[in-house]
């Protein structure tokens, strides 16, 4: 055996070891699938703070007839459309998703909501920017994505779900957030643009629930008020959480976390729920958290020691493979002189 023939399978064998050890750490550890066969839309209005929805009279009228169950979703740090997104579509936060910059053109690291839906045939659809198409590439069936302003995504929305009528539908209009950049969040002009969407949103969502969809209206972040969202602020990391559904009966609590978002959207299509999945599904926590319990080592610490040690016990595991392969290749390079 030559030196090259030695080091390639060594090579091959350490490979297969990383790759079988990869699908057994957390990242492809998820609860049970239970298919519900529910349509679900989620609509993030770009950059809509909390006090927004103050001008939006159809979405008041909801909430005060009980067509909605309304929340004050809590954002967390930074308060900036990737991140946002990311913690809204995997239930991560961003100190272990590591997308903290919109500058970052990455693909997600973690699984989310539209990549679960699609392993288990669930149809998928996007209208919206392409920063989200870039965080899950390939995880949508159809889609409508803009590159600069939208002007069309209630448009093609209704055109998507009219020809495709997907199993899950993401809505994603950014006017709000750049009325937000261009004149501040406690301006008329702001406000007034909040209103318009309001009408945008009741046109879809009377098509919507037609086609029996459950339907999630939130933000990724909101606006301070003279422009511009980094700044962690009230006006910035709180936004409104409304859920439309005539299919539940549940009473969610008056603040949420953005990441519990992702894990009710997982129990609303009954697609499983991953590790990385932090925060809690408004409708069922029982078993992300059977799941946290056979796999989280340490309650009392942060999910970052966990996933740290996770690491570091794989390495070690890693490392006790290379010694016992490189030996048994040593023998065998032995018996074959």
């Amino acid at each position: 055996m030559s030196n090259i023939q030695f080091a390639f399978l060594l090579y091959i064998l350490i490979l297969n070891s990383t790759i079988t050890l990869f699908k057994h750490t957390f990242y492809d550890i998820t609860t049970k699938n239970r298919l519900t066969n529910n349509k679900v839309c989620l609509i993030i209005v770009d950059g809509l703070r909390l006090d927004a929805i103050n001008n939006m009279p159809y979405i008041q009228n909801l909430i005060k007839t009980n067509e909605a169950k309304f929340s004050i979703s809590i954002a967390d740090n930074p308060t900036i459309s990737r991140s946002g997104y990311m913690r809204i579509l995997t239930g991560c936060p961003t100190d272990i998703s590591g997308i903290s910059s919109n500058s970052q053109h990455l693909p997600s690291p973690i699984l989310g909501v539209p990549q679960l839906a699609v392993q288990y045939n669930i149809k998928t659809a996007l209208c919206g920017y392409y920063w989200i198409y870039e965080l899950f590439p390939f995880a949508f069936y159809f889609k409508r994505i803009y590159f600069i302003r939208d002007g069309t995504t209630f448009k093609n929305a209704y055109s998507i779900i009219d020809e495709y009528e997907p199993d899950f539908l993401i809505v994603h209009p950014m006017s709000v957030d750049n009325i937000g950049h261009s004149y501040g969040g406690s301006s008329i002009f702001y406000f007034k643009e909040a209103c318009n969407i309001d009408n945008s949103l009741k046109t879809l969502c009377n098509k919507l629930q037609k086609h029996n969809y459950n339907i999630i209206i939130t933000s990724d972040h909101g606006h301070q008020n003279y422009g511009g969202h980094t700044n962690y602020e009230p006006n910035t990391f709180l936004t409104p959480f409304i859920l439309i559904s005539n299919n539940l009966n549940i009473n969610p609590p008056l603040y949420i976390k953005q990441i519990d978002i992702a894990p009710t959207l997982c129990d609303l299509l009954g697609i499983p729920k991953t590790l990385y999945m932090t925060g809690n599904s408004l409708i069922n926590n029982k078993d992300i958290v059977y799941l946290r319990r056979l796999h989280i080592y340490d309650f009392n610490r942060p999910f970052d020691y966990n996933l740290n040690l996770s690491i570091l016990i794989t390495n070690i595991i890693l490392l006790i493979h290379l010694i016992v392969y490189y030996y048994i290749i040593c023998l065998i390079k032995k018996l074959i002189k």
